[in-house]
C-alpha cells in the first residue's frame, strides 16, 4: 500500500486494485474532528518509542523502558515547542505536501499544534 496527500484528499493505492481516497474535508462529525489531532499525537509519539534492535553499526543492542522514554520525552519536548511546525514540517509531513494542502487544512495543522 502507498499513501499519497493532494489537497484535502488522501489516496491510499494497491497494487492490482482500486485506490481508496478520504476527503479530509468531507469529514463532518465533530468527534472525529476533534479527535484526530489527538490521535495523531498518540501516534507520532508512540511511534518514538519504537526503537530499532540494530543499531547504525549493525549490532544488535536490548532495547530499555529507559530508552523509550527518552525517545517519547525527546517527541513530546520537539512538539511542544513554538517551532513545532517546522517540526512538522521536516520530519511528519513534506513541505511540499504541507503546502499543496487547502488553506483550511493547513488552517486545521497549525490549530493542533498550538492545543
Amino acid at each position: 500500500m502507498k499513501k499519497s496527500v493532494s489537497g484535502n484528499v488522501i489516496t491510499f493505492s494497491f497494487d492490482g486494485e482500486a485506490p481508496v481516497t478520504f476527503d479530509v474535508s468531507a469529514v463532518t462529525s465533530p468527534a472525529c474532528i476533534a479527535y484526530a489531532p489527538i490521535h495523531a499525537y498518540l501516534a507520532k509519539i508512540g511511534d518514538a518509542a519504537a526503537i530499532p534492535r540494530e543499531d547504525k553499526a549493525g549490532n544488535i543492542r536490548t532495547i530499555t523502558e529507559a530508552m523509550r522514554r527518552e525517545a517519547v520525552a525527546t517527541m513530546v519536548e520537539a512538539l511542544m515547542k513554538p517551532e513545532a511546525l517546522m517540526f512538522l514540517w521536516a520530519v511528519m509531513l513534506p513541505r511540499k505536501l504541507f503546502l499543496e494542502m487547502s488553506a483550511p487544512a493547513r488552517r486545521m495543522i497549525c490549530r493542533w499544534l498550538q492545543t
